[in-house]
């Protein structure tokens, strides 16, 4: 592929067709090298059968790191969320997107964050993130909840 991601293959060896559609594409790198591309969909409803986001086939299914590494870390849910937050304090925090409540820290962040004297965790303000912080807290004494004081997401700040 030329976007420099994984090329999948079908069963019979034939490349994998990619579903585009269309709307914000949200792209991860990891040392200038694309390693993950997000679609968020224009035209998506509640009631659509298809997702909001459609990851793009080929892509690596981890966390997505924006700004320094070397900087202090937040964990929000939404790659728009992190990129918002890079955009206003890139001086102050590093920004991981888990891609979903539901997805957990794959080795890399989870090493990552065993060694962190301290993060921030600020998942959306909705049922499901609320209960989401317990199995973080669980796995990381070094975590501190850092909720959204109003709206969803940080991005409705």
């Amino acid at each position: 592929m030329k976007w420099g991601l994984s090329e999948c293959v079908k069963d019979n060896g034939g490349p994998k067709k990619q579903w585009l559609p269309k709307g914000i594409v949200i792209p991860t790198y990891e040392e200038s090298e694309p390693i993950k591309v997000k679609i968020r969909r224009n035209n998506w409803h509640p009631e659509d059968l298809f997702p909001k986001y459609v990851e793009v086939s080929g892509s690596k299914g981890c966390p997505s790191t924006f700004g320094d590494p070397l900087k202090p870390v937040i964990i929000v849910e939404s790659e728009l969320d992190a990129i918002l937050i890079q955009q206003y304090a890139p001086h102050l925090v590093c920004c991981i997107a888990l891609g979903g409540v539901s997805k957990k820290p794959d080795w890399n962040l989870h090493a990552r964050l065993k060694r962190a004297p301290l993060f921030l965790l600020s998942l959306d303000h909705d049922e499901v993130g609320k209960k989401g912080y317990a199995f973080w807290m669980k796995l990381y004494p070094n975590l501190r909840p850092w909720p959204i004081p109003q709206g969803k997401s940080p991005v409705m700040l």
